[in-house]
């Protein structure tokens, strides 16, 4: 059996310390963490008395460190040490830095010349503070750029009019990254928006047992229903008539109440509306050419259409476009659920113009949300063309 102890230099940001990493041919579990930037040494204890596994070796990652018996006595058996060569100067060292600008997982692997078996352990390499950044903008960098080259290869092309009244072109991608723009805009503001949602006080007469008129319209009704007034004892009365107690057994109180179906808001339900029925239309498309399993006939038998060649990646490409359009469709119908709520709105609203009044322009959140709406609309009337899903692969050259 041996044992594979990592020695970790000192630093400025951590003291040295060891790593018992296979102990007795075992394998120690846990998240074995090491600083990119750290200066490491590596000792094998063979204590294999009779030598049955041979010499070791051993690789980090794919790249193979040499490993030298040493001279020094082990109280526990053969002691084999790291031999680092220094690229630049040709150097051996026990000491070397292996991981500097490389993070992320890796690992050490043990292997002896007369044994099969592989020791494998594996290793999470931090980033240091400026890696972490340079690692994030490069992982940023390759994200967008993924989505460009799946945007450009796998978007149908759709044609629609903006508000300059000229053809435009567009894609699914593009329609799928404004609707979550702007249903995200109004789930951030959702919580001071729906507190502060603009009403407007409307006046209403209700009919109430024993209401007392406090309106010149509440007065009017019940000069119009003196079957209300009765006369009763003083502990009853209401009002005195002609220094009579008398009772009213029903009047017309006023009401104040707020009403927020007004145009702003209607402006964000008939625009959530209008999301919910683009994206189940798209939906609906991508799940047609999800099914359709239509190929290409080839009259060369030596040449290949690309359009064969692209069909075979499509299915993923369209499942998790129908997912993305699958939990937009279902945010905005939770927003436009609980603003209908609010609204007191039970039909479907008509088309409402995303236009600035006095009140959006003072208010952030709405004007905010009513920003999203007029980019939203600004992709104009989207439409399907004729041309296929991915349009934008078969026209590169």
């Amino acid at each position: 059996m041996f044992d594979l102890i990592c020695r970790i230099e000192a630093n400025r940001n951590y003291d040295y310390h060891e790593i018992r990493l296979i102990e007795s041919g075992i394998l120690n579990k846990g998240n074995h963490q090491i600083p990119e930037d750290a200066k490491l040494s590596f000792d094998l204890i063979l204590n294999d008395k009779n030598n049955s596994l041979g010499a070791p070796s051993m690789l980090i990652g794919d790249i193979p460190l040499g490993l030298i018996q040493s001279n020094e006595s082990a109280r526990e058996g053969t002691l084999w040490i790291s031999e680092f060569i220094n690229p630049y100067s040709g150097f051996r060292e026990k000491i070397g830095q292996p991981f500097s600008n490389n993070v992320g997982v890796s690992e050490f692997v043990i292997r002896f010349t007369s044994s099969n078996k592989v020791y494998r352990v594996a290793i999470d390499i931090l980033a240091t503070k400026e890696n972490e950044r340079l690692s994030e903008e490069m992982l940023d960098h390759l994200s967008k750029r993924f989505r460009d080259a799946v945007n450009l290869c796998f978007s149908r092309t759709m044609i629609g009019a903006g508000n300059s009244k000229e053809m435009t072109e567009t894609n699914i991608s593009r329609l799928i990254k404004e609707a979550d723009r702007g249903i995200s805009s109004i789930e951030t503001s959702w919580p001071i928006f729906s507190g502060q949602i603009r009403t407007v006080s409307e006046r209403n007469i209700v009919i109430q047992r024993g209401g007392i008129p406090d309106s010149p319209e509440g007065i009017v009704w019940l000069s119009q229903n003196q079957c209300n007034i009765v006369f009763c004892d003083a502990s009853e009365q209401t009002l005195k008539i002609n220094n009579l107690p008398a009772k009213l057994i029903d009047g017309a109180t006023e009401v104040v109440n707020d009403n927020a179906n007004i145009r702003e808001n209607l402006v964000i339900l008939s625009y959530l509306f209008h999301i919910q029925q683009k994206l189940k239309g798209i939906k609906g498309k991508l799940e047609l050419e999800k099914s359709a399993k239509i190929g290409v006939k080839q009259e060369y038998l030596d040449y290949v259409s690309l359009d064969n060649i692209v069909s075979r990646y499509k299915e993923p490409v369209i499942r998790e476009l129908i997912n993305s359009v699958d939990k937009l469709e279902k945010r905005a119908v939770t927003l436009y659920r609980n603003l209908a709520k609010i609204m007191d709105k039970k039909n479907p609203p008509s088309f409402y113009p995303p236009i600035m009044t006095p009140f959006v322009v003072k208010n952030v959140h709405y004007r905010r949300i009513y920003t999203s709406i007029y980019n939203w609309y600004n992709l104009g009337d989207v439409v399907f063309t004729d041309t296929e899903l991915f349009y934008g692969l078969r026209n590169l050259t």
